[in-house]
């Protein structure tokens, strides 16, 4: 049995094949295997911070939790993975785009764009950033 604190991930950009992400934490192992790497996009890891909230003094006795997400795990490494998946998603349920014929335009370089030509990619549309 794997026993380790260690995450790892396995990324595979710029193809149609699955990604699968490892997560192994103490005896506990999570194996994500996805299709479409788009299935992948919100289902970023949890990690404990009970230790900050002692360390600054909270009171946890009355069952107060903290979490953190690790948004740098999705498949783009950015909470905007969220929106890119969101937008494209609310277009195709409302008839907007065809793929193979629709182009989607976007202005910026930024991680809302990366995500957006990932999804893009993935679902056979142009992207233009």
């Amino acid at each position: 049995m794997l026993r380790s604190a260690a995450t790892a991930s396995v990324r595979i950009f710029g193809s149609y094949k699955p990604q699968v992400s490892l997560h192994l934490q103490q005896t506990r192992s999570i194996v994500n295997v996805a299709s479409r790497p788009s299935d992948l996009v919100g289902n970023t890891p949890l990690i404990d911070l009970q230790k900050i909230l002692k360390s600054r003094g909270v009171d946890v006795s009355n069952g107060v939790k903290l979490y953190g997400k690790l948004e740098s795990l999705g498949p783009c490494s950015s909470v905007k993975d969220r929106l890119g998946r969101s937008m494209i998603d609310d277009a195709e349920a409302k008839g907007l785009l065809t793929p193979g014929e629709s182009v989607l335009v976007e202005p910026t370089s930024g991680n809302t764009g990366i995500a957006l030509a990932f999804i893009a990619r993935e679902r056979g549309y142009k992207c233009i950033l």
